[in-house]
């Protein structure tokens, strides 16, 4: 019995340093821990250009830095800046671009939003997912190190855990650099039924 014992006390601290000593990395996280408001998206077309607004959406940055005040003849951009995705609404895939103008930590993460728009009706803006609030459900990248320039990347609307799409509705994507944090949102869908009939899709869906 005391040998039964002593096993299952084994066995217990085994699994415990286990744990401890594991180096999976906590999983990046929207602030607040739980899922973002969103009040809209900036429409885009397939170049980027911006052509309207769903909603009322955020639009921050940019954040000044030191660096000249374009990218022309290969100079530097002078602010942490990250551009509307695009194109927007998206079938599952869509771009965006981020300028850094000192070298920096980069980690950018999706986390599933919650719409507070006035269109009450778009339930699947609040998409039950296995992953909780505010956690993310895609990591693009994580504590890579940018030399200044101007960045973009892709992502296909699947998720990190099992490469499965996620659910159609709101997200925040999240580009962190350094102790700076700017998002964009996005919407992602299936098929054109699933748009809102009061978002202008520029004829994609007519």
């Amino acid at each position: 019995m005391k040998q039964k014992l002593h096993k299952t006390i084994f066995l217990a601290l085994s699994c415990l340093i286990a744990c401890i000593d594991s180096n999976e990395p906590e999983p990046l996280r929207a602030p607040g821990l739980r899922a973002p408001a969103i009040p809209g998206i900036v429409m885009t077309d397939a170049l980027g250009n911006v052509y309207g607004r769903y909603g009322n959406p955020d639009e921050p940055g940019p954040l000044m830095g030191n660096g000249p005040d374009t990218l022309q003849h290969g100079t530097t951009p002078r602010v942490f800046d990250v551009s509307a995705a695009y194109p927007m609404p998206s079938n599952r895939s869509f771009n965006v671009q981020y300028d850094i103008s000192w070298p920096s930590i980069v980690s950018i993460w999706i986390v599933r939003g919650t719409y507070t728009g006035n269109n009450s009706s778009l339930s699947f803006g609040n998409a039950t997912l296995s992953t909780p609030g505010g956690i993310a459900v895609k990591t693009i990248t994580r504590d890579e190190l940018k030399n200044p320039g101007r960045y973009t990347f892709q992502w296909d609307g699947t998720s990190s855990d099992n490469g499965q799409y996620v659910p159609l509705g709101f997200y925040r994507v999240y580009v962190s650099s350094d102790q700076f944090l700017l998002w964009r949102d996005v919407f992602i869908f299936d098929t054109c039924k699933d748009i809102p009939i009061d978002m202008d899709t520029r004829g994609f869906c007519n």
